[in-house]
């Protein structure tokens, strides 16, 4: 019986992370998006400019249910989606959290929990080009227009 057990344990050892629940809360001036995980998750954290929005990738990871777009009551945070993505033989999921304006975030692990904490920094996305002067010089917009799509902050965290 002892042998089946460990078997058993090695299996389950062997199994991919599974995310078990994405919920994002308000507090006073940050928003807080936790991914909660079957077991601690190793994970990629990218942030992009355009559009403006914070990536999560989580290798050998499954999710029961992806999340797609949702009422949220954030002034950082518009939504927040999941999806399963495929390279090669490795599955991962993929949480994107797209934002209403720039926000610096620190990303934690808690437990089986990966808490991201965001703080608003600037001017609302959408808006940002629009609420500017029209006297304002063009060269002031040219490193907006340059960093497009362009890895703004990276971070990895593995556990070894």
């Amino acid at each position: 019986m002892t042998a089946g057990s460990i078997a058993h344990a090695q299996e389950t050892a062997d199994a991919p992370a599974r995310i078990t629940g994405i919920t994002v809360s308000r507090q006073e001036q940050d928003t807080q998006v936790t991914i909660s995980g079957s077991r601690p998750l190793t994970y990629t954290v990218v942030k992009l400019q355009s559009p403006l929005k914070i990536m999560v990738d989580i290798p050998d990871c499954t999710m029961e249910k992806t999340m797609g777009p949702g009422g949220i009551d954030s002034d950082l945070v518009s939504e927040v989606t999941s999806q399963a993505l495929q390279k090669g033989e490795r599955t991962y999921m993929r949480v994107e959290i797209a934002l209403k304006k720039d926000a610096t975030y620190a990303v934690n692990a808690e437990g089986t929990d990966l808490v991201i904490r965001m703080t608003g920094t600037g001017a609302p996305a959408a808006t940002a080009e629009q609420e500017e002067p029209e006297a304002s010089p063009e060269p002031a917009a040219a490193p907006t227009a340059a960093r497009e799509g362009q890895i703004v902050d990276l971070e990895i965290r593995t556990d070894d």
